[in-house]
């Protein structure tokens, strides 16, 4: 507290006829130690001997205690942060926003934080928390300290000149909900509201205010290669692969060698194709139906991608931490690099490749039986897309000309796919009908269309397929005691499923549901 403010508090007591005590943050933390418990401003005004005059001055010092992150609010009293319980975690900000800590400890609940609640944390830091009310869905608690910032450096947009050579700038993650001052070089370009720069935040200026460097211009929000570098900033996502990940790719030969074949099944005279979207460029997955007396043979083949990325190797750890590939409008970030993404683990028509098959038989009613698995070396005799089959099965148009030589098994595909899911609907299976996502650019304009993608069963033929595949592979090694993995959903919300029943009953559902959830 600045001495002019002490001043005032102590003119102020003398006016009214009562002696100010000295009141600073030292007094009150001692007076918290010794204590040992959370105190209302009643009771730091009582423990210190000071009059309620200066109620103000307490309230005062202890916001900036609070601020400090060295003693904590709990609904109308504080608590000294050492003595109260900590956990860690790390912060993550709803759209809404409010936040949750996901704890480090993860046998325990997240802990709900209001956003008032944040102190100097933003979305993504490693944060400690302290505990201020149990019960209900989730704990509460109030930050006191961030351990680790989760980014410094963020695409931001910049909202307003202040002045020529000062903008206000907020990032363009909604979860983020701090601003950013940058003072730019004399002399030097200001930029203008709609730019997006990626920006490192500095010094704390104001609450939620903080100095920031320029790091990059990135250019105008409207521009769509913008547009995919602010999403892929936001979320993390990876760019270029680390070089040791590029030499171990450059390593691998370009297509399968003769020694690579030994103990494998040739299955490349087997007419396998690919089923895929328009715009895919890797094909993971060959599907080939043929007929089994009055029942059929399914074969699925899975781009055999740990024979040539082994266990702990450098592609085997970036894939690990990247997870998946990420598509874009304009670009892909692939989990592994493209000489393996496109190339030698893509089941690309024509070529050799090595696999790992299942062989499924099933009867003329979709249940399946004897199951054989195998590595293998297939050659994918077409690669088709999910519109073209389509129109093969559907319509009688050209398409159905140019794939004469496989309408065959196409029709037994169809045939067994509907068949398979019938089982499956049988079994209590739920379909979710939610429209995805298409978009389309066009290259010469640089226009973008995002409308619904259309579902058509060619699509449906290849999910029952993987599933099938999967099922084999989990009925397999569960019968030959292997552990592996299963994705058990866990019982309803008890108040979310009731919640859900009394919206049920004001549809014309309300008549068949059963008097109480189950």
């Amino acid at each position: 507290m600045s001495s002019k403010r002490s001043d005032r508090m102590a003119k102020r007591a003398r006016k009214t006829g009562h002696v100010a005590t000295r009141m600073d943050e030292a007094s009150l933390l001692a007076l918290f130690k010794e204590r040992g418990r959370p105190l209302t401003v009643k009771d730091v005004l009582a423990g210190l001997g000071a009059h309620k005059v200066q109620k103000a001055q307490a309230l005062h010092l202890l916001e900036t205690l609070t601020q400090s992150g060295r003693i904590i609010r709990i609904q109308g009293a504080w608590g000294l942060a050492e003595s109260m319980r900590l956990v860690t975690g790390r912060l993550e900000v709803q759209r809404s926003g409010v936040g949750y800590v996901i704890l480090d400890d993860k046998r325990r609940k997240d802990v709900f934080v209001n956003p008032r609640d944040f102190g100097l944390a933003w979305h993504g830091d490693r944060v400690a928390v302290a505990l201020t009310r149990h019960g209900g869905r989730n704990p509460e608690g109030r930050v006191v300290r961030v351990l680790e910032r989760g980014v410094t450096a963020m695409p931001c947009r910049v909202e307003r000149l202040i002045k020529p050579g000062l903008a206000l700038c907020r990032p363009t993650d909604p979860r983020h909900l701090h601003a950013l001052l940058l003072e730019t070089e004399p002399g030097g370009r200001d930029p203008a509201p709609g730019d997006v720069l990626t920006l490192e935040a500095g010094e704390m200026l104001d609450h939620q205010l903080f100095a920031a460097r320029l790091v990059e211009s990135l250019g105008r929000e409207t521009d769509l290669a913008v547009q995919e570098r602010m999403v892929k900033l936001n979320h993390q996502i990876p760019g270029p692969f680390p070089e040791r990940c590029l030499e171990q790719a450059a390593q691998l030969p370009a297509a399968p060698g003769e020694a690579d074949l030994p103990g494998r099944q040739d299955l490349r005279g087997l007419d396998f194709v690919t089923i895929d979207g328009e715009t895919a460029r890797d094909f993971d997955d060959a599907i080939l139906v043929e007929e089994d007396g009055k029942g059929f043979l399914l074969r699925v083949a899975i781009a055999d991608v740990a024979h040539y990325v082994p266990a702990g190797s450098p592609l085997d750890r970036e894939a690990m931490e990247r997870g998946n590939s990420c598509y874009f409008p304009l670009s892909v970030e692939p989990m592994f690099p493209e000489a393996l993404s496109n190339g030698l683990c893509s089941l690309n028509p024509g070529v050799d490749r090595l696999a790992m098959a299942v062989a499924i038989r099933f009867d003329a009613s979709g249940l399946p039986g004897r199951c054989d698995f195998a590595s293998a070396v297939i050659r994918s005799k077409a690669r088709l897309t999910y519109e073209q089959v389509h129109a093969a099965l559907e319509e009688n148009g050209p398409e159905r000309e140019a794939l004469v030589t496989l309408m065959p098994m196409l029709r037994r595909a169809e045939t067994l796919a509907r068949a398979i899911r019938a089982r499956r609907e049988e079994r209590g299976s739920l379909d979710f009908e939610l429209p995805e996502p298409e978009i389309r650019l066009d290259p010469a304009s640089g226009e973008v269309d995002i409308r619904a993608r259309e579902r058509r069963f060619s699509h449906r033929i290849i999910e029952e397929f993987m599933i099938a595949a999967n099922e084999a592979v989990a009925r397999h090694l569960t019968e030959h005691g292997a552990p592996l993995p299963y994705r058990v959903h866990p019982e309803p919300d008890p108040d979310k499923l009731e919640t859900l029943f009394g919206v049920l009953s004001r549809t014309e559902l309300g008549l068949s549901l059963p008097s109480e959830p189950t």
